[in-house]
């Protein structure tokens, strides 16, 4: 008897130590049942990282309120209490379905000394390697081995980082995406029908884009004289959107040469695209767009082929926006003599289905065949025409008339936007004979820079002039690029 007490009370003692020692130690764990986010933080001062000055370009003072608001938030997940906790050292957080569990959140920090943090009432608490994993008992339990275990194999982190698994959070919340939906879909007395039929079409793409994805990884975005947010999109395995990102390349700047030097851009974008691993939804998503029949037919038709044609390379440089847009975009083509037919066919089939009468706002788009030929060019106008009912709403939507102009001009597919003599001096530059895209020093460097740095796509905005120089920053950049499974979409604000 004696010796089996001594051989338990040995085991005991053995386990407690295995609790103690460092992560390392520990098997893997894999995530947890319900696991929807895990939130990474740097130790101490530098909770924001990089993300600090952005916060304050956009609110002055910002970054040390909402570092002060972190710290009380942390207290709070806790139960009450960190005593004992070394928060001078990264902070990690956890949380299970909130749908499960009434407080879904558990907080991991190192201790001061072993066994030195202490729960608050009603908290639990598990430790391995130095460090404490505190919070509601039921989920503290469940998120143990994943939390002491595979997470504190990572390194410590540098830059906080937000990591959100897709499939668990569309489950906890299903019952909200559905009323959302359903509530965005029956507002056709207030909006009318075309709006239900957008919201319906918004929440499709949207579900067919969410079905590929397996988490998203949000981390700041840094580089030379900007600042923002990058948001990656990991692919589920074997999915299309993982096939998609594979096949990606960075961006042709060569295009910006062969958009007309009009006027300068508030604008600019540049992208390579290989469009077809996704045929299948964008198939499924212009169903979604327009009632079943012959009409869905031959839209879904019409943009197959349009696919296959464009060879993935887009350019754009615009000012104006958004009632008076001026300027062009190109589209490179694929050698297809029947290029200028299908372009036609799918403006028509478009056109045809394009009257949208939403809160008041009734918008139509005619197509005009062969309108005019420039230098042998054929060339189609397209018009698009806003009429506004509602008196309340023509306040802030007055009743326009925008043009625009398409032409297939070798292997570039040109879009001309505004007057009718804006389509010489396009065509002309897509053919090769003029300076190319009128870009300032600061949108000019921030596209090439993106490219550079492996982008597949780059939108630049020119916020000093587009808003009379009342932003919070110089210019904003949209840039998208690929790495492996993954999609990479940064948001950053150039300083002034």
């Amino acid at each position: 008897m004696c010796m089996l007490l001594s051989t338990v009370g040995c085991e005991r003692d053995r386990a407690a130590d295995a609790a103690d020692k460092p992560s390392a130690s520990r098997p893997s764990a894999g995530r947890p049942t319900g696991l929807v986010a895990v939130i990474e933080l740097p130790g101490g001062d530098n909770r924001l990282g990089s993300l600090r000055p952005a916060v304050d370009m956009i609110m002055p003072g910002g970054s040390a309120m909402l570092s002060n608001q972190m710290q009380t938030t942390l207290l709070e997940l806790a139960g009450g209490s960190l005593d004992g906790a070394d928060l001078g050292k990264p902070v990690r957080l956890i949380a299970l379905d909130p749908s499960k569990h009434e407080a879904p959140f558990v907080v991991l920090v190192a201790e001061t000394a072993k066994g030195s943090l202490t729960p608050a009432d009603g908290a639990a608490v598990e430790r391995a390697g130095g460090h404490a994993l505190v919070g509601p008992p039921e989920v503290v339990h469940a998120a143990a081995g994943f939390a002491l275990g595979d997470l504190l194999r990572r390194p410590p982190p540098t830059e906080p980082s937000a990591t959100l698994y897709v499939r668990p959070l569309r489950a906890a919340f299903a019952d909200d995406i559905a009323g959302l939906r359903e509530e965005m879909s029956s507002m056709s007395d207030v909006m009318g029908e075309n709006y239900s039929e957008l919201m319906r079409a918004y929440f499709d793409m949207l579900e067919l884009f969410a079905e590929q994805v397996d988490h998203v990884v949000l981390t700041p975005a840094v580089g030379g004289d900007g600042a923002g947010v990058r948001i990656q999109f990991v692919a589920r395995a074997g999915s299309g959107l993982a096939a998609y990102a594979r096949a990606q390349r960075p961006a042709d700047l060569a295009l910006l040469k062969r958009l007309p030097a009009t006027e300068q851009a508030q604008y600019a974008l540049v992208a390579r695209f290989d469009a077809e691993p996704l045929a299948e939804y964008a198939d499924a998503f212009i169903m979604s767009m327009m009632d079943a029949g012959k009409d869905a037919d031959a839209a879904r038709t019409a943009m197959r082929r349009a696919m296959q044609l464009f060879d993935g390379r887009m350019a754009m440089a615009l000012s104006g926006l958004p009632l008076e847009p001026t300027g062009a975009m190109v589209g490179g083509l694929r050698g297809d003599g029947d290029a200028d037919e299908v372009m036609q066919t799918m403006m028509k089939s478009f056109a045809a289905g394009s009257s949208m009468d939403i809160g008041g706002i009734k918008q139509t788009v005619e197509l005009e065949p062969n309108a005019l030929v420039y230098d042998g060019v054929a060339v189609w106008r397209s018009t698009t025409r806003t009429e506004v009912s509602d008196p309340n709403t023509a306040a802030t939507t007055p009743a326009s008339t925008t043009t625009a102009f398409g032409a297939v001009v070798g292997d570039l597919y040109v879009n001309v936007f505004g007057p009718a003599q804006n389509v010489g001096p396009a065509i002309d530059a897509a053919r090769g004979k003029g300076p190319g895209a009128m870009l300032d020093e600061t949108l000019s460097t921030r596209l090439h820079k993106a490219v550079e740095a492996g982008a597949s796509a780059v939108l630049v905005v020119d916020l000093a002039s587009f808003t009379g120089g009342s932003a919070p920053a110089r210019a904003f950049t949209l840039a998208i690029g690929f790495e492996g499974d993954a999609m990479n979409v940064d948001l950053q604000l150039a300083t002034p």
